[in-house]
This record gives structure tokens, C-alpha cells and sequence, in this order.
């Protein structure tokens, strides 16, 4: 960030248009500040590594090679407390972004208020980020830590609680029952063993962080980032924000009562 205040961009995109229509929609956001271009992989390297900058704005192909190598060339080289928004076609590589920790992923093409939109929590995160590839929640920090152990099929396993996002009730390809896992904050899952209840898993795990959305899903409340009340839809903060949970009409009325009191 440069000492007026301003965060640094530079916009990575596969062609001119793209590249034109992304500083369109910068050009109105006062606290940020481009400082460089790229329409070519080997120029996209280069720039990324000589330049100093706060985010990365880049498509999900350069020239025929994807973001997440060009990623990895460029980690060893930058201090990694930049933040990477990732635009794409469609939603193929949302789980590989997720996995990667990018901050978000835009699809094309691009909407104003949805890159507002991103653009927002990426400020409003901003101060918390450090680390793109390690960072796993704005919040993460500010929870206080507790192992615990989580019986699994074959014995148990061991974890930071305040790195489950979300329990999720699912049948497995070869299983008849469904069976709760656990998805933590870096994308890993841990398939619970069989048996285990929703009820079970809050009150094991309290239920003043976890709350149970609907038969199959728990979210971890820190996770959480708004509730929409027309569609009961649960939303979160990133790198979790491409998932959407629908509350359950039991649930919804518990969870209005316990949070809407203002």
C-alpha cells in the first residue's frame, strides 16, 4: 500500500477488451490505485515480480496457461500478503480457487455490482489479510483456539475447532446411509463416522458458535457473513462466498429469533 493510502492493483487479462472493460469498472473506486497491465503470460510473470502491489485482478487463462501456475512461479518471488479476484467463463475452477485461498471469483461476464460487491470485502478485509495462500478466514485470528477430536471411521482425528467451517450431511457414491464431514478453512473434508447426529454434532460442538441451517448442513457462526430474510439464504464470508446454504423454515424462525433483536 503506498503512503497515501492507496492499494496497488494490477489487472491480468487474456485480451485487450477484458483488460479495457475491468479498468472500467476500477476506475470508480477511489481507494484503489493501478499501477500495471498484462495481456500475456510471460509479461504477466515479469510485471507481478518487479512491481509492488495489494491485489491481483486476473483471468482464470493467460495465453493458454492458467492463473494457478502462474501463481506458483510467482509466490517464492512477492511478499505473499497480496489477494488474488479471479474472473472466469464459468464455475470449473471454483473449487481449485477455493483450494488455492483466492479471495473471489467473478464470473464473466463481469456485473458491476457484483465486482462492487467484491471489491467491498476486499477492503473491508483488507487490514486482517496477510497471507493469500495461507489465509484462511478475516476472523480466523480472532478465535481462540481448542483441539478437538473427531471420530472418523477409523479412529480419530485431531483439529484446530475453530478451523471447521461447515459440517455437511451427504450419501456417499458406495454408501447407503448419509454421513456428516467436517470441511475445515483450507478446503479439506473429514468424513465422520456413521451413526453421528446433527444433534450430536451441536451439542458436542456448542451450540452458541455452530448453528444448523437445515437436515444436511452446520455452519460455523464466524464463517457466517449475512442472512437474506426473502430467500433464507445464508451467506459467507470468503474464501467461502461462492456457497450459498438455504435455512430451513424451522430454523430460519429459531435463528431470527436468537439473532434478529435489535
Amino acid at each position: 500500500m503506498k503512503e497515501d493510502g492507496k492499494i496497488k492493483a494490477i489487472i491480468v487479462e487474456n485480451g485487450e477488451n477484458d483488460l479495457i472493460d475491468i479498468e472500467r469498472h476500477l476506475a470508480n473506486i477511489q481507494e484503489i490505485e493501478l499501477v500495471g497491465t498484462a495481456t500475456k503470460y510471460g509479461q504477466a510473470r515479469n510485471l507481478l515480480t518487479e512491481l509492488s502491489f495489494d491485489l491481483l485482478l486476473v483471468c482464470v487463462e493467460i495465453s493458454g496457461k492458467s492463473v494457478f501456475e502462474l501463481l506458483k512461479e510467482i509466490r517464492p518471488r512477492k511478499d505473499p500478503g497480496f489477494c488474488t479476484i479471479i474472473f472466469a467463463d464459468d464455475k470449473k475452477h471454483t473449487i481449485r480457487a477455493l483450494r488455492e485461498s483466492v479471495f473471489d471469483f467473478i464470473l464473466k461476464p463481469i456485473q458491476s455490482n457484483e465486482f462492487r460487491m467484491a471489491i467491498k470485502r476486499y477492503l473491508s478485509t483488507k487490514g486482517s489479510v496477510q497471507n493469500n495462500y495461507h489465509r484462511e478466514t478475516p476472523s480466523r485470528n480472532s478465535m481462540p483456539s481448542e483441539v478437538i477430536s473427531l471420530p472418523t471411521s477409523v479412529g480419530l482425528q485431531f483439529v484446530d475447532k475453530s478451523r471447521i467451517a461447515v459440517f455437511m450431511c451427504a450419501v456417499g457414491a458406495r454408501e447407503k446411509k448419509p454421513t456428516w464431514s467436517a470441511m475445515l478453512t483450507d478446503q479439506n473434508c473429514i468424513k465422520l463416522r456413521s451413526g453421528i447426529t446433527a444433534k450430536g454434532i451441536i451439542a458436542f460442538m456448542g451450540g452458541s458458535q455452530f448453528l444448523q441451517l437445515n437436515q444436511s448442513t452446520i455452519i460455523n457462526i464466524h464463517f457466517v457473513s449475512h442472512i437474506e430474510f426473502s430467500s433464507r439464504a445464508c451467506f459467507l464470508h470468503p474464501p467461502f462466498s461462492q456457497e450459498t446454504y438455504i435455512i430451513s423454515k424451522a430454523n430460519f424462525a429459531e435463528i431470527r429469533d436468537r439473532f434478529d433483536r435489535l
